[in-house]
């Protein structure tokens, strides 16, 4: 098998749950949409089937035989930290949901689920595309939308989201609440617009997992831009402060 994916796969996904059967009818309803799909039953396998094969994104189910969902996350993210992860598991307490994203899970679905919300939910966080590391000084994406915050000058393109000329590293879900913000520069977003906004009407974003990427998101562009950027508008929501935007 070569690292590239056939022509009429949306992506490859490694989907990680230890139930046999739930396993093989999450994989066939993926396929017939066009994904490409591998199973492993157990994280040690998923491991040594990522030092072989490339994949878009992981399904992984935390309560697994042997080493655990978390450490697999940790460890498949320090293999390939351009992966997305997406936890599927019972485990549905406030606790058992940060956990899987401070272990670097971009999204949460509990089960049972239905194949309409993964399937929307996989929409939502799967990567689009690859991008270099650095843009030339001065230089913006092809078919970029040019938005001032302050001194900050965003570039938003197909291929990412870039600030004074350099590509903001960000996990695929902070990427889109970026956007989000961006494209709404001075209004204020709640947690039950970004969810419909991030989701739509077929899936559910629960108050903790918006809470924990608006958290992630402040703190790597302070990372990045030295700013947290997005401000918190006590007990409504979060907002960028007003921007312009140029028109191409």
């Amino acid at each position: 098998m070569t690292d590239e994916p056939p022509g009429n796969a949306l992506a490859r996904i490694l989907l990680v749950e230890d139930d046999v059967e739930l396993a093989s009818a999450v994989a066939a309803g993926l396929c017939s949409e066009f994904y490409e799909v591998t199973i492993a039953n157990d994280g040690e396998s998923a491991l040594e089937i990522m030092q072989r094969q490339h994949f878009d994104l992981m399904l992984l189910d935390l309560m697994l035989p042997g080493i655990t969902g978390l450490e697999v996350c940790r460890l498949a993210l320090e293999h390939d930290n351009a992966l997305t992860v997406m936890v599927i598991t019972a485990l549905s307490g406030v606790n058992d949901t940060v956990q899987g994203l401070e272990a670097g899970a971009d999204d949460y679905l509990v089960k049972p689920f239905g194949v309409a919300e993964l399937r929307a939910r996989l929409r939502a966080v799967l990567r689009r595309g690859s991008r270099g590391e650095a843009l030339a000084v001065g230089e913006e994406p092809p078919g970029s939308e040019i938005i001032g915050v302050g001194s900050l000058v965003f570039a938003v393109s197909a291929e990412g989201v870039s600030c004074n000329g350099r590509w903001i590293h960000l996990r695929p879900r902070e990427e889109e609440l970026l956007r989000l913000f961006l494209k709404r520069p001075g209004v204020v977003l709640t947690r039950a617009t970004i969810e419909r906004l991030l989701i739509g009407a077929q899936g559910v974003l629960s108050r903790t997992t918006v809470d924990w990427h608006v958290y992630q998101l402040r703190h790597r562009l302070e990372a990045e831009l030295g700013t947290a950027l997005v401000e918190n508008v006590h007990g409504v929501g979060w907002k960028l402060p007003p921007g312009t935007t140029s028109p191409r």
